[in-house]
């Protein structure tokens, strides 16, 4: 296990629960992940198969944007208002709060499930949102086999 998962697994299991701790957290969270995702060959090229597609996550509860943008194989994130880069480039927004982030970071609740619960909402195409399932999962999948 890379020093980056390790920190990421920490993290994963110390988020704080007051907004502005979560908000780090999560931001250095994000960012670690998306670090370890870029630097994997095999995450990159499946994220190519879906395309430009840029994700949405909004936490209601705390009114805090996530932005997760997926190029060319590349994953980039902010917390400010992302353009899309083309007009190719599909948008989906999904709207939780952060203790239905935590739960599916922490893995104690699955992605799939909290939407089926109506915990998760989102806009955008169906087909989008299965694509962010895929990628979700892949992106676990790649994280405990580092």
């Amino acid at each position: 296990m890379t020093t980056d998962t390790k920190v990421l697994y920490s993290m994963l299991h110390t988020l704080e629960l007051a907004d502005d701790a979560f908000k780090t957290n999560i931001d250095k969270l994000i960012n670690i992940g998306i670090k370890i995702a870029n630097k994997s060959r095999d995450f990159q090229d499946e994220l190519r198969l879906f395309g430009d597609i840029l994700f949405h996550l909004y936490l209601k509860d705390i009114d805090f944007n996530i932005w997760i943008n997926n190029s060319d194989g590349s994953l980039a994130y902010n917390t400010s208002f992302y353009e899309p880069e083309s007009e190719n480039t599909r948008t989906i927004h999904f709207i939780l709060t952060k203790n239905i982030l935590k739960k599916i970071f922490t893995k104690d609740l699955d992605a799939a499930e909290a939407y089926m619960k109506g915990l998760i909402e989102f806009e955008g195409r169906f087909s989008d949102a299965m694509i962010a399932k895929n990628i979700l999962k892949t992106y676990f999948y790649y994280l405990e086999h580092i």
